[in-house]
Protein backbone atom coordinates (compact mmCIF):
# COMPACT_ATOMS: atom_id res chain seq x y z
CA UNK A 1 0.00 0.00 0.00
CA UNK A 2 2.93 2.18 0.49
CA UNK A 3 4.88 1.87 -2.49
CA UNK A 4 1.45 2.38 -4.60
CA UNK A 5 0.89 5.55 -2.88
CA UNK A 6 3.89 6.92 -3.50
CA UNK A 7 3.62 5.78 -7.04
CA UNK A 8 0.62 7.34 -7.03
CA UNK A 9 2.07 10.38 -5.78
CA UNK A 10 4.62 10.40 -8.38
CA UNK A 11 2.19 9.29 -11.20
CA UNK A 12 0.44 12.62 -10.33
CA UNK A 13 2.90 14.88 -10.73
CA UNK A 14 3.80 13.51 -14.26
CA UNK A 15 0.03 13.93 -15.23
CA UNK A 16 0.43 18.01 -14.16
CA UNK A 17 3.12 18.05 -15.82
CA UNK A 18 5.51 18.70 -13.31
CA UNK A 19 7.92 15.32 -14.26
CA UNK A 20 8.70 14.11 -16.95
CA UNK A 21 7.62 11.33 -19.16
CA UNK A 22 10.87 9.36 -18.23
CA UNK A 23 10.74 9.68 -14.39
CA UNK A 24 10.93 6.21 -12.94
CA UNK A 25 8.65 5.70 -11.25
CA UNK A 26 8.97 2.18 -9.73
CA UNK A 27 12.08 3.00 -8.87
CA UNK A 28 11.98 6.01 -7.11
CA UNK A 29 8.72 5.37 -5.06
CA UNK A 30 10.76 2.34 -4.04
CA UNK A 31 13.87 4.29 -2.75
CA UNK A 32 11.64 6.50 -1.48
CA UNK A 33 10.24 4.01 0.97
CA UNK A 34 13.05 2.19 1.46
CA UNK A 35 13.89 5.72 2.88
CA UNK A 36 10.93 6.10 5.10
CA UNK A 37 10.79 2.60 6.32
CA UNK A 38 14.76 2.56 6.91
CA UNK A 39 13.90 6.02 9.09
CA UNK A 40 10.73 4.38 11.00
CA UNK A 41 13.20 1.20 11.97
CA UNK A 42 15.62 3.38 13.54
CA UNK A 43 12.98 5.49 15.51
CA UNK A 44 11.48 1.97 16.69
CA UNK A 45 14.88 0.82 17.81
CA UNK A 46 15.99 3.84 19.67
CA UNK A 47 13.18 3.69 21.51
CA UNK A 48 12.06 6.89 19.90
CA UNK A 49 15.54 8.86 20.93
CA UNK A 50 15.93 9.08 16.98
CA UNK A 51 14.01 11.80 15.44
CA UNK A 52 12.21 10.11 12.67
CA UNK A 53 10.16 14.19 11.84
CA UNK A 54 13.77 15.70 12.31
CA UNK A 55 15.46 12.96 10.11
CA UNK A 56 12.47 13.20 7.41
CA UNK A 57 13.19 16.86 7.08
CA UNK A 58 16.75 16.99 6.87
CA UNK A 59 16.24 14.18 4.30
CA UNK A 60 13.94 16.50 2.34
CA UNK A 61 16.39 19.41 2.55
CA UNK A 62 19.21 17.25 1.36
CA UNK A 63 18.71 14.85 -0.85
CA UNK A 64 15.39 14.61 -1.90
CA UNK A 65 16.01 17.69 -4.27
CA UNK A 66 19.19 15.71 -6.00
CA UNK A 67 17.05 12.37 -6.61
CA UNK A 68 14.45 14.12 -7.93
CA UNK A 69 16.03 16.85 -9.83
CA UNK A 70 16.39 14.94 -13.36
CA UNK A 71 12.56 14.09 -13.70
CA UNK A 72 11.66 17.84 -13.02
CA UNK A 73 9.90 19.02 -16.18
CA UNK A 74 11.73 22.82 -16.61
CA UNK A 75 9.44 23.52 -19.44
CA UNK A 76 5.89 23.87 -17.08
Amino acid sequence: MDIDSMKGMIEAGIERGELTDGTPVDALAGALIDVIYGEMLCWDMSGGAYSFEERTKEFCRLFLPAMIRPYINENK
